[in-house]
């Protein structure tokens, strides 16, 4: 695959019980970890997402409320 040099990918991990050295996100995925980890919303953009079901369901609840349509998400 070729990509723009505009194109870019940020993976944000996030744990519940962090290990003593954990620089990452900490809980649950919320609307503001999405809002500053992610672009706006717009038509040339894709958020992927992976984790157990009740947390992808969350996600997808949060994104949807900021505007970001079921065809800019994608679930593996």
């Amino acid at each position: 695959m070729i990509m723009s040099a505009q194109a870019c990918a940020c993976i944000v991990a996030t744990v519940l019980l962090p290990p003593e050295a954990w620089d990452g996100g900490v809980g649950f995925v919320s609307k503001e970890m999405i809002q500053t980890y992610c672009p706006a919303p717009a038509s040339d953009i894709k958020i992927l997402r992976c984790g157990p079901p009740p947390m992808n369901k969350a996600i997808a609840a949060h994104l949807e409320a900021l505007g970001y349509a079921p065809e800019m998400q994608f679930q593996f």
